[in-house]
């Protein structure tokens, strides 16, 4: 089983997380990389845009659920949708160790995208079962999903803190992408008038 890495450290606005230094993080990060693209074979839309979003959002429900993210790496704004930092430096050495190989390939009549495929299976067992059953939730919601759906699904109000190129704090999976509702603004009209706040 996948060691379980210390709790998440108390919020502290002025501390934001855009990192999370586990041990062996580059390793944990490589094959989970491995573990969604052997998932993602039969997915026929299945591109490295599809990849970073599973990644990201498999590392912030971690974040928010267990107190830890799956592979703690640092992620930041890009048009398309978040992605780790890292990416294209990991890529590049997972092909040279010969784990992954990277094709182009038309995505249902779209253009060319590049599609992560593996080489190797992922080592067994690295990650934890609740670990597991987040990294397939992505999965199977972003399932024969276009690039396009999945990155503007990917805009939320995580991406939305960014600028460009920016980093994205863990921290931002606290903020809710629903819109407040009525009977949140009376709620809050109601503390206000109990404790003086003036609005």
């Amino acid at each position: 089983m996948g060691s379980q890495p210390q709790a998440r450290p108390p919020f502290d606005p002025d501390k934001l997380h855009f990192e999370v230094r586990l041990p062996n993080q580059e390793y944990r990060f490589s094959q989970l990389i491995l573990f969604i693209a052997e998932r993602c074979k039969k997915d026929p839309t299945f591109s490295a845009i599809k990849l970073n979003k599973v990644l990201f959002y498999s590392d912030f429900e971690a974040y928010a659920r267990l107190g830890t993210p799956i592979t703690g790496v640092a992620y930041q704004k890009l048009r398309l949708g978040p992605a780790p930092q890292a990416m294209p430096r990991i890529l590049d050495e997972m092909q040279q160790d010969k784990l992954i190989r990277i094709v182009k390939q038309v995505v249902r009549g779209a253009a060319a995208r590049e599609r992560v495929v593996p080489i190797r299976p992922p080592a067994d067992p690295i990650f934890d079962r609740e670990e597991i059953d987040i990294v397939e939730q992505y999965i199977r919601l972003f399932w024969e999903r276009s690039a396009t759906w999945v990155s503007k699904y990917s805009h939320g109000m995580a991406w939305k803190l960014a600028r460009l190129n920016e980093l994205i704090p863990y921290d931002a999976v606290f903020i809710s992408d629903a819109p407040i509702t009525q009977s949140e603004v009376d709620h809050v009209k109601e503390l206000a008038a109990e404790y003086g706040w003036n609005l």
